[in-house]
């Protein structure tokens, strides 16, 4: 990176918040999408077309990352701004009539609400409780949530109720990345590349939490799936563990060096192995569900301890949904065992025919709107912004 980067960027997004705020573009901040990082762009790629197609709205993007891909992306009537270290003073003002964000706690910490009469949309980026996952109070700020399954107005209603927070619109939405997965998954299941085609296949993808399977028992799953050189095995960091713990990620890069079988996948935007896994191996970690729901294959937990971010769960008197998918999508192993993970994972191999059932089965009762949640939550987000209002609670 240059050195001067930094200065470089900050009047780069200090030139993008001016433009963005300029009477030019009031017709374009009516509706906004969010994005964090490169990374989130897929959970509203989806939905972002169908907005498209749909209507002829402009949408406003806004990204905190320099490099994201959203900038060497054509799509029709949308306008990409960089806002990053500014983001806090720019939320104050926007005037929209609907703001999408993937970020929870919004108006909890430094990013606020603004003073005009703006709709708050929530889009979740991944499949699990609001209670468990989430800090407490991480929605309570958001005027309509796109709600992936039956569990999620059960979670939210009943915070409200027991906390006192305002009662938000709540969507019977579904899950737009899981849908997408599935769809590119039928076309590429099978394709076989980088191992041989007989080669099973295998992804270890965890957490980044404390105790995760990087940090507690990764070595001893190497030298058991080692043993068999019919493994092909990707190790993937989360993106926050790659960031935070690079002297780790490099010793498992040692460790793995004089065995062939094995990569290390760093490039967090590919979904190749995701695809080509024919079992997924990770602790706490909400790629499990994305892996078992849209490909139907299963899935190897290990028993690490558990990622609570909200110590309260338990208030709400209501089974966190990580709990049940554990024995719905795969089977659990605790980290004392690991050196018995290649028998286990052929024996998933083997009855791979019968987790696909249950998966499928239990995808019904799991999410609404399989296959079709994109349309909804374009249709939610394309009335909101035509409406300049807030939503009533439902």
């Amino acid at each position: 990176m240059s050195l001067f980067s930094p200065i470089t960027n900050f009047f780069r997004e200090l030139s993008d918040t001016l433009s963005l705020f300029s009477g030019k573009n009031a017709s374009l901040r009516r509706l906004v999408f969010y994005s964090e990082s490169d990374i989130y762009y897929q959970y509203y790629e989806d939905v972002i077309a169908s907005i498209s197609s749909e209507s002829d709205l402009e949408i406003c993007y806004i990204t905190s990352d320099p490099e994201d891909s959203i900038f060497k992306r054509n799509i029709p009537r949308l306008k990409t701004f960089y806002i990053n270290n500014l983001l806090p003073f720019a939320m104050i003002y926007f005037d929209s009539a609907a703001f999408v964000m993937t970020m929870p706690d919004l108006g909890n910490f430094h990013i606020k609400r603004s003073i005009n009469e703006v709709n708050y949309i929530y889009a979740f980026h991944a499949i699990g409780s609001t209670h468990l996952m989430s800090k407490k109070g991480a929605f309570d700020h958001y005027d309509t949530i796109l709600c992936i399954g039956t569990y999620h107005p059960e979670e939210i209603r009943a915070a409200e109720k027991k906390y006192g927070t305002k009662a938000k619109t709540l969507i019977e939405c579904g899950y737009p990345r899981l849908d997408k997965i599935y769809r590119d998954h039928e076309k590429l299941e099978a394709e076989k590349s980088g191992c041989d085609a007989q080669t099973k296949k295998i992804l270890i993808a965890p957490t980044w939490s404390p105790g995760n399977i990087l940090d507690s028992c990764i070595f001893e799953i190497v030298d058991s799936l080692a043993a068999d050189k019919n493994f092909c095995v990707a190790i993937r960091p989360h993106p926050e563990y790659k960031k935070r713990f690079p002297h780790r990620v490099k010793a498992i890069g040692e460790k793995i060096k004089d065995f062939p079988q094995f990569s290390l996948e760093l490039d967090m935007l590919s979904e190749k192995s995701l695809h080509e896994a024919d079992v997924l191996i990770t602790d706490w970690s909400a790629i499990s569900f994305e892996y078992a729901l849209g490909t139907g294959r299963p899935v190897l937990f290990i028993d690490t301890p558990m990622r609570v971010d909200n110590p309260d769960y338990a208030e709400l008197g209501i089974e966190p949904v990580e709990f049940s998918a554990r024995k719905n999508l795969g089977i659990a192993l605790p980290p004392e065992k690991a050196g018995e993970i290649g028998e286990t994972v052929g024996k998933l191999i083997a009855g791979r025919l019968e987790f696909r059932s249950k998966i499928e089965e239990y995808r019904k009762t799991l999410v609404y709107n399989f296959g079709s949640s994109a349309a909804i939550a374009a249709r939610v987000i394309i009335d909101a912004a035509q409406k300049g209002v807030r939503s009533i609670a439902g």
